[in-house]
């Protein structure tokens, strides 16, 4: 947590509930438990979503319904974890070859993203279709990602946020290796997908708005 909430938490005389102090959570590869002052579950079920970090996130769940004494109880978090969804956050959009969106715009998320990446089991290519808001500072995180990453699909968004084409190209010429422009986000899918095939993976991401764009039935 950074320390500028804990200290404005104390300014405001707001108590704050920070993992590993209030609440503590661990995952196995089945499970997860969970445990606070009031409560100790153990064997919770994983979330029916992808990445480690969705774990940290339901147990900061779990803490905030607790902590406002809504009656919560295992055989609840357990049917929560089964039928969860999150539109936009590692979501596979098809099997074969499977085509995963994540909305992954900033240093955090792109890193949360890479780590995932790295720990598929991929056998093919990996090809991203790609494209990001002149205010994200793209270059500071690129190098994160740019290794798992073997072929780049791009393309200028519209409106007055988007980092325009000539400033695209040069980011992308000086932190990844293959890419191909486009003029729109649906043609820029249009053609990886054509590419991809069953071993691949295609990956849309980039914002919201990549993902908007990408997908629209307008486009």
């Amino acid at each position: 947590c950074p320390q500028s909430i804990i200290d404005h938490a104390k300014d405001i005389d707001c108590p704050l509930m920070l993992a590993g102090k209030a609440y503590r959570f661990k995952k196995d590869a089945q499970a997860f438990d969970f445990g606070n002052k009031d409560h100790r579950w153990n064997g919770l079920k994983l979330p029916k979503l992808e990445g480690d970090w969705q774990i940290q996130n339901a147990a900061a769940a779990i803490q905030c319904l607790l902590s406002m004494a809504y009656p919560l109880t295992p055989g609840q978090i357990n049917q929560a974890m089964n039928q969860v969804t999150l539109k936009g956050r590692l979501e596979t959009f098809c099997e074969q070859p499977r085509e995963v969106i994540d909305v992954a715009h900033n240093a955090q998320s792109v890193a949360a993203l890479a780590q995932w990446l790295s720990q598929q089991k991929i056998k093919g290519s990996v090809r991203a279709v790609f494209s990001v808001l002149k205010d994200k500072n793209a270059a500071s995180w690129l190098p994160t990602i740019a290794p798992l990453i073997d072929h780049w699909f791009v393309f200028e968004l519209a409106g007055e946020r988007a980092l325009p084409a000539k400033d695209l190209k040069v980011v992308l010429a000086d932190h990844v290796g293959l890419f191909s422009f486009f003029e729109s986000g649906a043609q820029a899918r249009q053609v990886a997908a054509s590419l991809t095939e069953k071993d691949d993976l295609l990956l849309v991401f980039g914002s919201f708005h990549v993902v908007d764009e990408v997908y629209s039935p307008n486009n």
